[in-house]
């Protein structure tokens, strides 16, 4: 296919699911791992890159977000995500700042489609996040809900709401996220709790290297 997923080839690597992948693939490939979630345009799994015997690098840990280019709902979702992520990319290589991506928005590592190409199916490789401000939300109510109603959550000083630095914090990136993308005339309209997501500091140095 020569459309237009193709114009984001430079942010490409070149590997695969493993399925798709012959032996010996000098560019590594993508082993799937479990569900992460699913929606009306595509899946999400968790899944490792494992690059190529000999290299000394270590498989590294990803999100791969399966859309299905079943109409142009789908396609433009998908040209929409690589567009962002490749204007991302051309701004901070501007600034020469040696990083793939703005610290506070997930970052798109890799794309590739099908054994039959970008025709029916792309996969975007993207950074994983530990959890998502909806889960957190959840827990801290589920936390609440278990405590017996003679005892009282106040007793046990489980939490009834956010600690306000963390919530000054959580803003603060937000806001600085939103900003970067403003400038880059880009506006995110789909700002919600499944999409505000925590990665690890350990997980964000992996994915910089």
């Amino acid at each position: 296919m020569c459309g237009p997923l193709e114009q984001f080839s430079h942010l490409r690597s070149g590997a695969q699911l493993q399925e798709a992948t012959r032996r010996g693939n000098s560019l590594g490939y993508y082993v799937l791992g479990t569900d992460i979630a699913s929606g009306s345009d595509g899946d999400v799994f968790s899944a490792a890159r494992v690059f190529a015997r000999g290299s000394g690098l270590q498989p590294q840990q990803v999100a791969l977000k399966r859309i299905k280019l079943l109409g142009q709902k789908q396609r433009k979702h998908a040209y929409t995500e690589l567009r962002v992520a490749a204007s991302v990319y051309m701004e901070v290589q501007n600034e020469a700042s040696g990083l793939c991506g703005h610290e506070h928005l997930v970052r798109l590592l890799d794309f590739f489609g099908s054994s039959d190409g970008l025709d029916h199916v792309v996969f975007l490789v993207m950074q994983i996040c530990a959890f998502g401000l909806d889960d957190l939300i959840a827990a801290v109510q589920e936390a609440r809900d278990m405590v017996p109603a003679s005892v009282g959550a106040e007793t046990l000083r489980l939490p009834a709401r956010f600690a306000e630095f963390e919530l000054w914090r959580l803003l603060q990136q937000m806001v600085e996220a939103l900003s970067f993308l403003n400038c880059l005339r880009i506006i995110h309209r789909d700002v919600k709790p499944e999409n505000i997501l925590w990665a690890q500091q350990q997980q964000q140095q992996q994915q910089q290297q």
